[in-house]
């Protein structure tokens, strides 16, 4: 597990992996380790993953670039089974523009990653993940 400042403890050592390059974030993929020691009936979320088009947060990235960071973790996210939920951190952007981390503009209108976002929800036939 994590302690309270998201430092791996216990006995699954945690595996660091990086869905993509130049978002300083990297998601922390424990399920395969957790299955390899006899946990694989427990799931596991990777939650507010997301990249920023603008803002005051994190280091930006063009519409384009948030489309394919947003269509390969959803294609790595969907291809393990031990994953409970992957939630994209922000569907809208807020509307005083610290936050840009949507899949649609602040005025409501599409980013390219909103069309790559909906593609995702289809491929789970509504099926949760991890079920």
């Amino acid at each position: 597990g994590l302690d309270a400042a998201g430092r791996p403890h216990g006995r699954h050592r945690l595996r660091c992996v990086r869905a993509h390059r130049g978002c300083g974030r990297s998601s922390m993929l424990a399920g395969n380790d957790a299955v390899d020691h006899g946990d694989g009936e427990k799931t596991i979320w990777i939650t507010e993953y997301s990249a920023p088009t603008g803002g005051e947060l994190g280091v930006p990235v063009t519409e384009e670039r948030q489309a394919e960071i947003l269509g390969r973790a959803t294609e790595l996210a969907q291809s393990y089974p031990w994953l409970g939920g992957f939630p994209w951190y922000g569907v809208r952007d807020s509307e005083s523009g610290d936050e840009q981390f949507g899949v649609l503009r602040s005025d409501w209108s599409p980013k390219p990653s909103r069309d790559v976002y909906a593609r995702a929800i289809a491929r789970t036939r509504g099926v949760p993940a991890g079920a």
